[in-house]
């Protein structure tokens, strides 16, 4: 065993081999749209109910982490980072008004009413709030000489860390959040029906297209974060542009499949994997860019969720309905 172990460590970038081989496996929630026709012609479900494990499916490949359950676990505590920092500078009271209190009122006294601020920010790392902690230490001792002291907090910046609460507070989060719910929920639509959509196109191998659009999926992923760094670095646009024209992709695409055109179907497959593939490409990169880096695994969880919440709205309420109200009246007819 320690022999294996050794050749095993030996092996250059193993831990990059191990993930490939992971991923290699992590593909078969795509098998559902080869599966799907089968499954409703055995149970003699009608589209919503197979639309509703499809959404099941998601809905578990999105929330199956067990990270992600501890996730929503500790979610009410998440914005209590960077609390220790209160009872340290006052215990009892607000900052400003307990340090204008320490002071009393320097008028009295005949002492300068010039006011000395601090400002704590979210985004500074422990090493700096402890300089602005002695030095707000400082500041109470010298308070008799220079004055009132007054710290404020200040919420960070773009780019700088956010805390997961005040992320979801920000309408820059949710504007990502609803273009990737779209994006994905409209892309996962077309995944799990797939079986379907190309049998009443008349194909015959439905597993073909599936194989398409993983591999399109996979290369719209490699070439969607090489695309947005483009567009960032040689035209200083914003991240979210790349996402736009994503979204354009994935419409062209669900274009050419709506017109049921001859042979539209395999460029029809080519766009929406794109699309779908640079979502989860470029979505990532932009929020890191803009909330920061500390918790950006679990802001990468919650993104998640936008897959099965897509694939409820666009799969297992509006695309289902149509289909089962068009069977319905067709039924009629014959």
């Amino acid at each position: 065993m320690g022999q294996f172990r050794g050749r095993l460590q030996a092996l250059p970038n193993n831990g990059c081999v191990a993930a490939m081989w992971m991923q290699s496996c992590a593909g078969a929630g795509y098998l559902f749209g080869s599966l799907s026709p089968i499954i409703k012609s055995s149970f003699s479900y009608n589209q919503q109910q197979v639309a509703s494990l499809g959404v099941a499916k998601d809905l578990g490949d999105s929330i199956g982490n067990p990270e992600f359950c501890r996730l929503c676990f500790g979610l009410a505590h998440c914005d209590r980072e960077g609390a220790p920092l209160t009872p340290l500078v006052c215990p009892s009271a607000p900052v400003e008004e307990n340090l204008l209190l320490h002071n009393e009122d320097p008028r009295k006294s005949g002492q300068s009413t010039e006011t000395n601020e601090i400002v704590f920010s979210e985004a500074e790392d422990e090493n700096a709030q402890e300089r602005k902690i002695s030095e707000v230490e400082t500041k109470l001792f010298q308070g008799s000489a220079g004055g009132p002291v007054r710290v404020k907090r200040r919420d960070p910046y773009k780019g700088e860390n956010f805390t997961l609460m005040q992320t979801l507070k920000t309408a820059n989060f949710w504007l990502i959040f609803i273009s990737l719910l779209l994006g994905s929920g409209s892309g996962l639509t077309v995944i799990d029906n797939l079986g379907q959509i190309s049998e009443s196109l008349g194909y015959k191998e439905t597993h073909i297209f599936v194989s398409m659009i993983s591999i399109w999926n996979f290369l719209g992923r490699v070439g969607g974060g090489y695309f947005s760094e483009i567009v960032v670095r040689d035209y200083a646009y914003p991240r979210p542009v790349a996402t736009s024209i994503a979204q354009v992709v994935m419409a062209i695409g669900h274009f050419f499949l709506a017109m049921a055109w001859p042979g539209t179907m395999y460029i029809a497959m080519l766009f929406i994997g794109l699309g779908y593939g640079d979502f989860w490409a470029i979505v990532p990169a932009a929020c890191s860019e803009l909330f920061g880096l500390k918790i950006f695994g679990a802001l990468y969880n919650f993104l998640t969720v936008a897959n099965p919440a897509g694939s409820l709205v666009f799969s297992g309420v509006i695309a289902s309905s149509i289909y089962d109200y068009e069977a319905e009246k067709q039924s009629r007819k014959h």
